[in-house]
């Protein structure tokens, strides 16, 4: 859970190394999390497992190409 953030966060951004996530809010800050997982790193493709149970909504076609790097959307829930 990415707290700190007292409105919705409308951007963020991983890292090259994935060890650190950077989010930006309509709160008009900038927050930086360093990405853990009982003391390892977490990977990109934990981190998009991750994202996927936590969509709320559909995405669009260029959403799944930008931000899971997939051509054709998975199916929702």
């Amino acid at each position: 859970t990415l707290t700190g953030h007292t409105g919705r966060i409308y951007g963020i951004a991983f890292s090259p190394d994935g060890k650190r996530i950077a989010t930006a809010s309509i709160d008009k800050t900038v927050r930086i999390y360093t990405l853990a997982n009982e003391g390892a790193p977490i990977g990109i493709e934990e981190l998009i497992s991750l994202a996927k149970t936590r969509v709320t909504r559909p995405l669009t076609p260029e959403e799944c190409r930008k931000y899971m790097y997939v051509e054709q959307c998975p199916s929702m829930p």
